[in-house]
């Protein structure tokens, strides 16, 4: 990937490479950018009753694997935004939740993905 992209443009470049890896794996797509309050989930989907709330992080290779930059403060946030969407939309509220994060690598003119289920478990205080 070009380096001139910005910040911004290489996010939802990789929320649109997680997206397409997940529909692949058969998740349906519920909401894309869901916003609470100053929180945001990337991206909610959903397969065989499971609700799966994602933190999409991409970059490239030479600034380490961006799952790092996913810290206790950024869980929490997701915690607390997926509580909030289960509340407004009671008919998830059956639902078994999980909170994945996906990260997306770019290289030269490439990518790879990685789909890390289940990444953090918890209850938002």
């Amino acid at each position: 990937m070009q380096t001139n992209f910005s910040k911004t443009a290489i996010g939802k470049k990789g929320e649109s490479i997680a997206l397409s890896h997940l529909e692949a794996k058969g998740y349906v797509l519920v909401v894309k950018n869901y916003r609470f309050s100053r929180f945001e989930i990337d991206l909610i989907v959903e397969k065989n009753g499971i609700l799966v709330f994602v933190e999409v992080k991409s970059g490239g290779e030479k600034f380490g694997n961006p799952i790092f930059r996913v810290s206790q403060t950024k869980m929490k946030n997701l915690l607390i935004a997926s509580e909030n969407f289960i509340t407004e939309n009671p008919k998830f509220s059956e639902h078994i939740f999980r909170l994945d994060v996906v990260v997306v690598i770019f290289k030269n003119n490439s990518y790879f993905i990685e789909h890390y289920e289940n990444a953090f478990s918890g209850k938002a205080d």
